[in-house]
């Protein structure tokens, strides 16, 4: 049999090449569109295949626990954004709503205890407004939701936030409802702190632009 020609080759190679990364693609898609089937409400706890009632009992506890502290105020607010979180996932909105508030209030009230070398402050911001965003979201208040998105996406970072990245589970919601003008401002936000995102912040951005929907993964749950 003769050889092909070496630009025949190239382009097989290239079909071949596009054919896998599409099919990579889309195994990921149909993946996160299983994982979002079982778990709607983007739980952490359902994803650890826990009950987020359970959790959300354990985040309580942790707040009473936090009274008997040295500082009991600034114990309870290193707790509230996960009690918040937790709170938004068991379906308690009104806890959640109250549990992100006092917890924004709080560098107001205490800037003393706020102050450098405390660097979480990020994940406070971050989180508390996530959860606010989600609650604005389920009452129908779409322009509070982009409002609170882009309150999120303003947080000046946080060992966590600059590692692992940014919670996407509002910005989905908010691109199902065709909001992608504010999902894109809060990409170009998280990108002066999301320093490990390894090109997933313009991928995303690219798709969006598009009208695709992003494979956003894990990132929907943290």
């Amino acid at each position: 049999m003769p050889a092909l020609p070496k630009t025949l080759l190239c382009a097989l190679s290239l079909c071949v090449a596009g054919v896998a990364a599409s099919a990579q693609v889309t195994g990921s898609a149909a993946s996160e569109a299983r994982q979002i089937a079982a778990n709607p409400t983007y739980s952490a706890a359902l994803e650890a295949q826990q009950s987020p009632e359970a959790l959300l009992a354990e985040w309580d506890q942790k707040l009473a626990a936090a009274q008997s502290k040295t500082a009991p105020e600034f114990a309870r607010f290193l707790l509230l954004p996960s009690a918040a979180k937790a709170a938004l996932e068991a379906g308690a909105n009104g806890k959640a709503k109250s549990y992100a508030e006092e917890a924004l209030a709080f560098p107001n009230s205490h800037p003393e205890q706020v102050r450098p070398p405390f660097n979480h402050i990020g994940d406070v911001v971050f989180y508390c407004d996530l959860v606010l965003g989600r609650l604005a979201l389920l009452d129908g208040a779409i322009p509070s939701a982009e409002k609170y998105l882009l309150l999120a996406g303003s947080t000046e970072g946080s060992p966590v936030l600059d590692s692992f990245g940014p919670n996407m589970s509002l910005a989905r919601e908010l691109l199902k409802r065709s909001r992608k003008e504010a999902v894109l401002q809060y990409l170009a936000e998280c990108q002066c702190f999301w320093e490990l995102e390894n090109g997933r912040l313009a991928k995303w951005s690219d798709e969006i632009e598009r009208d695709v929907m992003p494979v956003f993964g894990s990132s929907l749950f943290y």
